[in-house]
């Protein structure tokens, strides 16, 4: 939402102990894009900004490290964030604020970056909730020895370029256009930052993404400056990519309302790389069907009607109140079955 979020005298000042902890990221050579001004409900003058990284364990950043007069601000680091471990989520909160000497600083914008598929070294851009964006390096240490041959097949994308993107949003020939990209079945997204009033842009960025078998929905949407007035969605698309053997292919479409696009990638599938390509002795001799693990979020609407309606079906009684499946499953932890000690006064 639009505005600045205060919370009594909004000071960073303090790291956490992230040494103590099994798993940590350490961001380095941070760079940052944004458009939000000091004055945020007047749109005037230039922020001092800086940055916080906040995780399920703690909080890095200070108020101290603050740029000044600047939309650009660049942060070299090191903040080494605590994330818990070695099979703990890695999910991390960036936010940019701006310093003010009198008065309580204010939050500018900010993401929630998921790095479990991501390598345990990398460089990314990720887009910001006001349009702005944030590029970073990063490292993680301290993942058990599985994560890493977990992520399975990797895939390589050299280059994005589109060609007569329509404009969208009522601005004569203008359009600024940038890239969503999301997995179907993994919690994978990448972003392509906005081009500034380009109707043929080229992203030229490389990417290094987890393989989705599934296949993508690629967005490609129009940035409007114009605060309140949302972005505007040129054309969306799912992408499935072929294997190249680890060879340079491409992708050519068009979007239904105008405007195409080209991407370039290298993608290398195999037993060794691919935990997809396992099958095992059930499934050898027709024994049952592949079962995949699914966010909600990540299904299409018919699988999450469906699966709403399988929840459905097992609370349904069959001789009476209290005899559904989805009963007796839920009285393990407690009454009626006494299964376990979690339904027991033991804490």
């Amino acid at each position: 939402s639009a505005g600045c979020q205060r919370g009594g005298r909004q000071r960073h000042h303090r790291a956490s102990a992230a040494a103590e902890m099994v798993k940590t990221v350490t961001f380095t050579e941070i760079s940052a894009k944004t458009d939000i001004c000091e004055d945020q409900k007047k749109k005037r003058w230039t922020p001092d900004p800086y940055i916080i990284f906040t995780s399920l364990r703690g909080q890095v950043g200070s108020s101290k490290d603050h740029n000044r007069n600047t939309f650009k601000p660049k942060f070299k680091g090191p903040y080494k964030l605590a994330l818990g471990g070695p099979m703990d989520a890695e999910q991390i909160e960036v936010a940019l604020w701006d310093y003010d000497r009198r008065t309580d600083d204010d939050y500018m914008e900010g993401a929630r970056i998921d790095l479990t598929n991501q390598a345990t070294e990398g460089t990314g851009t990720f887009k910001l909730s006001k349009g702005g964006s944030v590029t970073m390096t990063w490292k993680i240490s301290g993942r058990s020895l599985t994560d890493d041959a977990g992520l399975g097949a990797r895939m390589n994308i050299t280059q994005i370029s589109a060609t007569d993107l329509p404009h969208v949003d009522g601005r004569d020939g203008t359009v600024d256009p940038y890239i969503l990209m999301t997995g179907k079945t993994r919690s994978v997204q990448e972003n392509w930052e906005v081009q500034r009033n380009q109707a043929n842009p080229v992203w030229s960025d490389f990417r290094d993404i987890a393989h989705d078998p599934s296949g993508y929905i690629l967005e490609v949407w129009d940035h409007d400056t114009v605060e309140g007035n949302g972005d505007d969605i040129i054309g969306s698309v799912e992408l499935r990519f072929t294997n190249t053997g680890g060879e340079d292919g491409e992708i050519k479409l068009r979007f239904p309302g105008g405007g195409s696009l080209k991407i370039n990638y290298s993608l290398d599938v195999s037993p060794d790389t691919d935990p997809t390509a396992v099958i095992d002795d059930e499934e050898k001799d027709g024994g049952g069907p592949v079962v995949m693990r699914k966010e909600i979020r990540t299904m299409d609407r018919g699988e999450q009607e469906r699966f709403a309606a399988a929840l459905l079906k097992t609370m349904e009684n069959k001789n009476g109140p209290q005899t559904s499946e989805y009963f007796r499953i839920a009285g393990y932890h407690g009454w009626p079955s006494d299964f376990c000690t979690h339904g027991q006064e033991t804490f």
